[in-house]
């Protein structure tokens, strides 16, 4: 473990936490794409999987680091990664994963909401139309 391999992983959590928020405020505009039923949806949702492609990519480049250096990869690889390291970076990291976790969870909700918009909207197409509900999204009183 070498001091420029540290500084490239905590760069490539900064670089994450700065994707994470761009995919925020994407997520965000999908919604009202999706609420209005806009046509540039399809080229919104192109761009937010450019940005999720990026993400992943770093998700594997530090998973390949955790294993070059007989870690663990994921969170346990993490935290024993932080374990090791001395305190002032153990402090920064363990900061910018929080911030990087609390991003994602993030996401998941806002990615969770637009599911769900998406439910209720075939839901009350079918109900109009006297359809089959096929969908594996729960049923909604709407």
């Amino acid at each position: 473990m070498t001091i420029d391999s540290i500084k490239q992983y905590l760069a490539s959590l900064r670089h994450d936490i700065k994707k994470l928020d761009a995919l925020i405020k994407a997520l965000e505009s999908q919604y009202e794409l999706l609420s209005k039923r806009d046509a540039g949806l399809q080229t919104h949702n192109e761009k937010m999987l450019q940005v999720l492609d990026s993400l992943n990519e770093n998700h594997i480049k530090r998973d390949q680091f955790l294993t070059t250096l007989g870690l663990p990869t994921g969170s346990e690889g993490l935290r024993q990664l932080c374990a090791k390291l001395p305190e002032p970076v153990k402090t920064l990291t363990t900061e910018l994963l929080q911030e990087l976790t609390m991003k994602s969870k993030l996401c998941k909700a806002l990615n969770e909401r637009s599911g769900q918009l998406l439910a209720n909207q075939k839901q009350l197409m079918q109900r109009l139309t006297g359809g089959e509900n096929n969908t594996t999204y729960p049923d909604m009183n709407i």
